[in-house]
């Protein structure tokens, strides 16, 4: 086992040092090179105590008879994912400076002085950036898929960067840096597979925490037999429902007040373009209406989501509502009482409207109903617009009621 120096009973936060955090599956071929990489900072630097911590997620070859053979300290963890892999080594670590990169060879650990510096100055999370235009860190040929490149890590850090409202240019590095203690000694966090590395900025976010980032090279994988283990495809729809889910109030909310009032406004001119002489929307009919309304559907439902999403966020994670969930606070102290109250008078409008369409119709001879009569038209817009109000009202006093038990 290597050797550290540090108190054994003194309390994590105030140990000075690293812990090289080194993800592992199967990397007999690059293991032993990132290994001398992190020995390499320590000759850099021996006033800093570290440690080389290799979790292993179950490999099948000989990375971890290499790993202890060089020393380090070697955990192994079961349950598959990256996710899994990088939590579980972060509760096993001995410093609350933890610096991790994957085990490939495709990030210099000697180089790592940068993020142990911004740790010590007081930032919670460094994020490497693979992406500088800085000549000297420019990645290698390569070092990057295509797809990978032009695509999955600048769109995807590019959405999370607009949800999140945070600066970080490459979401994805695998190269970054963290305090232990700020997240909750890892046990804040949920996520198992590759979007781990999205869930990591978006709880920093979530909880006001310093975030920065440095340029970082990005090398060639050092292994030629083994395949990478990100799956383009999967794991990039795995970091985007994460991004959806996360950033629900701005992206669920903020469509479903759009959908609302375009119907309320095309409803609330249609009912009076007459006095006001909006002659495009005489040509429009209750065909149009009834289409429009589907956004009421829509948007309230878009809601009830987000304000789901909301809870779910809460309980798992512990989160106090953001500032930006306004909508969600307000619609979540209504008593449920209020909401089945609600529904109570939305019911007894539907079934008026009802009686007199059907009285209408009876009248008609059952034929059907006369739709150049105003009050026929009004009828079935109250009646149409107030169902799904109604079943709003319903699900939000059943929310509320499990919600507030």
């Amino acid at each position: 086992m290597q050797k550290n120096t540090f108190l054994e009973n003194e309390p994590i936060s105030l140990k000075k040092g690293i812990t090289f955090l080194i993800p592992a599956l199967n990397e007999e071929e690059s293991i032993e090179y990132t290994i001398n990489l992190c020995k390499n900072f320590s000759k850099k630097n021996p006033n800093i105590p570290y440690e080389i911590l290799v979790c292993d997620n179950d490999s099948i070859d000989n990375t971890v008879p290499i790993a202890k053979k060089k020393g380090c300290t070697v955990i192994i963890e079961k349950n598959k994912g990256y996710g899994s892999n990088i939590i579980n080594g972060i509760k096993n670590s001995k410093y609350n400076n933890i610096i991790f990169g994957d085990a490939d060879g495709s990030y210099d650990f000697s180089d790592s002085l940068k993020f142990y510096d911004l740790l010590e100055k007081g930032f919670d999370l460094v994020m490497g950036n693979r992406f500088s235009k800085i000549e000297e860190f420019k990645m290698e040929k390569k070092s990057m898929r295509f797809l990978h490149k032009y695509l999955g890590n600048p769109v995807l850090s590019l959405i999370a960067r607009f949800m999140f409202q945070i600066k970080v240019t490459d979401f994805h590095c695998g190269l970054r840096a963290l305090k232990k203690d700020s997240f909750s000694n890892g046990n804040i966090f949920l996520c198992k597979g590759m979007e781990f590395a999205t869930e990591i900025v978006a709880v920093a976010s979530k909880l006001g925490l310093k975030v920065t980032e440095v340029p970082v090279k990005l090398y060639a994988d050092k292994r030629k037999i083994a395949s990478p283990h990100l799956s383009t495809w999967r794991d990039g729809w795995r970091h985007l429902k994460f991004i959806l889910a996360m950033s629900h109030s701005k992206i669920f909310i903020n469509f479903a007040i759009i959908f609302l009032l375009v119907n309320f406004s095309f409803h609330l001119f249609y009912l009076f373009r007459e006095t006001f002489q909006i002659n495009f929307l005489t040509n429009l009919n209750l065909v149009t209406s009834l289409f429009l309304n589907a956004l009421s559907y829509v948007g309230l439902n878009l809601i009830i989501l987000s304000i789901f999403l909301s809870e779910t966020i809460r309980s798992n994670y512990n989160f106090l509502f953001p500032q930006n969930e306004k909508i969600q606070i307000i619609l979540i102290k209504i008593k449920s009482d209020t909401y089945f109250k609600l529904s109570g008078i939305f019911l007894i409008v539907i079934f008026y409207c009802v009686y007199f369409l059907f009285g209408e119709w009876r009248m008609s001879g059952y034929n059907f109903l006369d739709l150049n009569s105003k009050k026929i038209i009004y009828h079935i817009l109250i009646f149409s617009q107030s169902i799904p109000i109604l079943l709003f009202l319903i699900k939000m006093g059943f929310i509320n009621y499990l919600v507030k038990k």
